[in-house]
């Protein structure tokens, strides 16, 4: 509770004895004196109310965050690595796991502004069953890079694209796919593996990925 207390001055004639002067008539003339009281508000069950506007305004004030700049749009860069497996003859399976980052060019330097905003992390694991022609056994590590047409969904999420897979070794060898996924999504991946066989083939790859949020910006 709030007590707010002030003074009060009041003007009251008081006749006083000496000096004694007189008024024209002869009667005692009145000096004014000067009398000090003391006053208070009485207490209240809300004292907030009697406080200055400012100083709610100033307790219940946010100070303005910075925001960070919205993602850059457009087109990415991407690169990849890890290992994958394929059997084969006539008809046969590939499976992987990989991780990569994936770029906006605008963030990229000598053609973005080289601040990496928008940069996105992810990996995935992914099978592709295959048909075509040949017979070819393989395994080992593979690099990849290609373009995306935007920023991919952050978190977990499947997705699947058509790919075309060449292969050969005589104990050691190599193995080249490139993967076709529409709306400006392509990219090839090549590795030396420890191989025997030859093979060329299309298939269907579903992947599982989880990708990242966007560093640095906001979607």
């Amino acid at each position: 509770m709030a007590i707010r207390c002030g003074l009060i001055i009041e003007q009251r004639p008081v006749g006083i004895a000496f000096p004694r002067p007189e008024t024209a008539s002869g009667g005692l003339r009145h000096i004014p004196r000067h009398r000090v009281g003391r006053t208070c508000l009485q207490p209240t069950d809300a004292p907030w109310k009697n406080r200055p506007r400012y100083d709610l305004a100033r307790r219940g004030a946010v100070l303005p965050q910075k925001q960070e700049p919205k993602c850059p749009g457009g087109s990415r860069l991407t690169l990849g690595g890890g290992g994958s497996g394929t059997l084969f003859a006539f008809l046969g399976v590939s499976a992987g796991g990989s991780g990569g980052v994936s770029i906006p060019w605008s963030s990229l330097p000598l053609v973005g502004d080289g601040s990496f905003r928008g940069t996105q992390f992810s990996g995935s694991v992914s099978i592709t069953p295959l048909a075509g022609v040949g017979a070819f056994a393989g395994l080992g590590p593979g690099y990849s890079a290609g373009n995306a047409s935007g920023a991919s969904p952050t978190g977990f999420s499947g997705s699947s694209s058509t790919v075309l897979q060449l292969g050969a070794g005589d104990g050691g060898g190599v193995e080249v796919s490139g993967v076709l996924g529409g709306d400006y999504n392509y990219g090839a991946s090549a590795g030396a593996k420890g191989a025997i066989g030859a093979y060329g083939a299309i298939g269907r790859q579903f992947s599982g990925n989880y990708n990242s949020a966007p560093l640095g910006c906001r979607p």
